[in-house]
């Protein structure tokens, strides 16, 4: 089964068009490479434990986790991108009513640990938002 993706983060493929304009071919192209075929294994397979055992190995592989801390949110996971030069980036995403993966929010992690409650709340709003027009045939939140 392919499952719909829904955009709602763009910050890392901006900064491709701008080196694009800029330099032409660096650190921002070769990130969006690995994005864009990562993206499609998401499409493909968007639970953890569905993409680490079928994601063939790679040089940068992908991390991809299920967030527990700092989050509401029960179907929040967040997808690792290594990009050496460009940052250690996060995109966070949810898995929505069984059928849609709603990539919510992209940023630079640059620190250790467990992402941070600030870094997820614009993943939540804007998920919160998105369900207003397309609600959750599930509940979502850990208190519900």
């Amino acid at each position: 089964m392919t499952y719909q993706l829904v955009f709602h983060e763009n910050t890392l493929l901006e900064n491709v068009k701008q080196e694009k304009r800029t330099k032409g071919r660096g650190p921002w192209i070769a990130l969006a490479e690995r994005y864009i075929i990562q993206k499609e294994r998401i499409r493909l397979y968007p639970l953890p434990e569905d993409f680490n055992n079928r994601t063939p190995e790679e040089e940068n592989p992908p991390i991809i986790k299920h967030l527990e801390r700092n989050t509401e949110l029960i179907s929040l996971f967040r997808w690792g991108l290594p990009g050496q030069a460009t940052g250690n980036h996060r995109l966070l995403y949810v898995f929505h009513n069984y059928y849609k993966v709603i990539l919510l929010h992209h940023f630079d992690k640059q620190y250790n640990g467990a992402i941070k409650r600030q870094d997820i709340q614009p993943a939540e709003i804007r998920y919160f938002d998105y369900c207003i027009d397309d609600p959750s045939l599930y509940p979502i939140t850990k208190g519900e």
